[in-house]
């Protein structure tokens, strides 16, 4: 392999796991949608007494519920069966459940962070487009390979991919911009304002226009966006699969070409996400073992783990196990695409698809079992987290939990190198 084509490495694995990681977090956000609906009807048929409850609760008012204390867990918190205690992501943190997927269609709600921002996946996803410069010649005439969009795969995939980043940006300022908007603030902002009479002129009027910009976007915004950005981000993804269906060259004109880089992004976009969901854990406020012993759990506040947003920041256990499940097939895919492809290749009578399978199994066979046996512990890894977070909420069981996901994420990027190295290493052409 030529040395240029390290940079196509790092450019495809790094963009592919950027696209991963945006869908599977779009996929949580619609899995969260119906949850958090049934949780907020469930609110409104309690009446506006709970509501009082619940916030005098959270703010220790004078109609606050007394907190409900069943004798102490594993960790010093209290709370309300092992169900709802045991777990770390059982519990949705101050303010129950939310709106995002249900009303907003899929943005973050205000003041909780998502699992991976959005930001981490437009640095992923840039530091993977300017690896792809190293590749040309001349990389200060890159804008000129976008003229060929109508008969290109390449200018489609240079379209595709900077309007996936493009989006995204956009996504990551008003994830950042809700973050900074929260229910409490803004409502403090608007008595301090109502407190202080007409809006003076000036300095003040200036910084009250600054806040009005900075408010989230609206709901239809938040709707489109995010659908926009998938749509961008499989288009890109389907001109990068496209570019390398080469008749000439047998080894890439084959359905491991679209399963090698559909599995890339899988992989990665799984593996991280749940490791951003297990390193995070309780978020500040939420989770039974960020609670203070004595205060109110999920049944205090009428909010049955069940019903919890397993997005929010007491993300529910039975997300990551759905996660490490997910990440385990994709992880599994691998091993039934290669034999498949070998088998492809051997019933080829051209000398391109010996030499190609030559290649893979002898030349590099060291590189090939490397890959297989990282992906071999990874899984092995992924597969320890559910027992692991099954425990009580003590600080040695969430290190052990975070070290098995980074672990095993660490693991794939490795794995996925490896194979992106293969994948350029067998390209044989047909003919001169």
């Amino acid at each position: 392999m030529e040395t240029r084509d390290w940079s196509l490495v790092v450019f495809t694995v790094l963009t592919q796991a950027a696209v991963g990681a945006f869908l599977v977090l779009q996929v949580l956000r619609y899995v969260a949608a119906p949850r958090a609906a049934r949780a907020g009807a469930r609110a409104t048929r309690r009446g506006p007494d709970a509501g009082r409850a619940r916030g005098g609760a959270q703010s220790g008012g004078p109609e606050a519920a007394p907190p409900r204390d069943d004798g102490p867990r594993p960790g010093g918190a209290r709370g309300d069966g092992p169900e709802a205690g045991g777990a770390w992501y059982d519990d949705p943190g101050p303010g129950g459940a939310r709106s995002d997927g249900a009303e907003a269609g899929g943005a973050w709600s205000r003041g909780h962070r998502a699992p991976v921002p959005a930001a981490v996946v437009l640095a992923v996803l840039s530091a993977g487009l300017f690896a792809a410069l190293f590749h040309l010649s001349t990389p200060l005439q890159a804008a000129r390979a976008v003229v060929n969009f109508s008969s290109s795969w390449l200018s489609r995939e240079i379209v595709f991919g900077s309007l996936f980043a493009a989006l995204l940006g956009l996504l990551a300022a008003q994830e950042r911009r809700a973050a900074n908007s929260t229910p409490a603030s803004s409502a403090q902002k608007a008595r301090k304002r109502r407190a202080a009479g007409p809006a003076p002129a000036g300095p003040a009027a200036v910084n009250s226009r600054r806040e009005r910009r900075a408010a989230p976007a609206g709901p239809a915004a938040a709707t489109w966006l995010p659908h926009l950005t998938a749509a961008a981000g499989i288009a890109f993804l389907c001109c990068q699969t496209a570019i390398y269906l080469l008749p000439a060259q047998p080894a890439w004109n084959s359905f491991a070409t679209p399963a090698a880089f559909g599995g890339t992004a899988l992989r990665l976009g799984i593996l991280g996400v749940a490791a951003g969901l297990v390193v995070r854990g309780p978020a500040p406020g939420g989770g039974d073992a960020a609670r203070p012993a004595g205060s109110p759990g999920p049944a205090a506040r009428n909010l049955p783990p069940a019903d919890t947003d397993p997005t929010g920041p007491g993300m529910s256990s039975a997300t990551v196990r759905g996660l490490v499940l997910a990440g385990l097939a994709a992880l599994a895919l691998e091993f039934f695409v290669l034999p498949l492809h070998l088998a492809e290749l051997a019933a080829d009578a051209s000398p391109a698809a010996a030499a190609s399978a030559q290649r893979l199994t002898g030349s590099y066979g060291g590189v090939l079992l490397l890959r297989l046996g990282l992906l071999a512990a990874a899984a092995a890894a992924l597969g320890g987290i559910p027992a692991v977070i099954r425990g009580p909420a003590r600080s040695s069981g969430r290190r052990l939990a975070a070290a098995l996901a980074c672990g095993a994420f660490g693991l794939v990027v490795v794995s996925e190198v490896c194979g992106r190295f293969l994948f350029y290493a067998m390209q044989v052409r047909v003919g001169i």
